[in-house]
């Protein structure tokens, strides 16, 4: 067997699905190994002593452990950039994160109200909609789909029936083309857990 990247991955982290999409969409065939987040692997942190997934290591040794770096090298550049959304990147990855795990997981932090977080979530939302719907609904999904709707999706997950009256119809569009796409089934298949003594599962 000729030798793949390895990919070591979570399956429900977002930024881990991101990355397996931007993947999966090029056709860039990988050794997958899923973790447990409670037991990493030592040659992950080996390889990148942040300790999160996704973690990828290209045949070169290199080794890529930012999901928009791994999903900038899946694409190889070769989508369309749009300046506008790609200052939005870092401020899903940044400020919507930091409220989306304390609207999620209040009880994770102290004197956290979470609605309070889920407005400022919605507020970021609200913002992205405006600038994120000049692109057009009819587009096939894209590097920016990737880069902000696993996140969103998270969003929506406690509280979907409220989540799915919002005024966010660009938002909400673009989501269900994601979560119903071959594409994203290919991309949340199960896999066992990495074991070095088993079979190789590819991406």
């Amino acid at each position: 067997m000729d030798k793949y990247p390895v990919l070591y991955t979570f399956r429900r982290c977002p930024f881990a699905i991101r990355a397996r999409l931007a993947l999966c969409v090029n056709q860039k065939q990988c050794e997958v190994r899923e973790i447990k987040l409670s037991n990493k692997p030592a040659d992950m942190i080996e390889r990148s002593s942040k300790g999160t997934v996704p973690v990828l290591i290209l045949n070169d040794g290199n080794v890529l452990d930012e999901s928009i770096d791994i999903m900038r090298w899946s694409f190889d550049q070769n989508y369309k950039i749009n300046d506008e959304l790609e200052s939005w990147i870092i401020k899903i990855d940044t400020d919507f994160k930091y409220h989306l795990d304390r609207y999620k997981y209040p009880n994770r932090y102290q004197n956290t109200r979470s609605y309070n977080h889920r407005d400022a979530c919605l507020d970021t939302l609200k913002k992205l909609e405006a600038s994120w719907r000049t692109m057009g609904s009819n587009e096939e999904l894209n590097f920016y789909d990737f880069a902000f709707l696993t996140l969103i999706r998270q969003f929506k997950m406690p509280e979907p029936g409220w989540f799915d009256a919002l005024d966010l119809d660009f938002i909400k569009t673009r989501l269900e083309l994601l979560i119903n796409s071959n594409l994203f089934s290919l991309a949340m298949q199960k896999y066992p857990l990495w074991d070095s003594s088993k079979k190789i599962y590819l991406l």
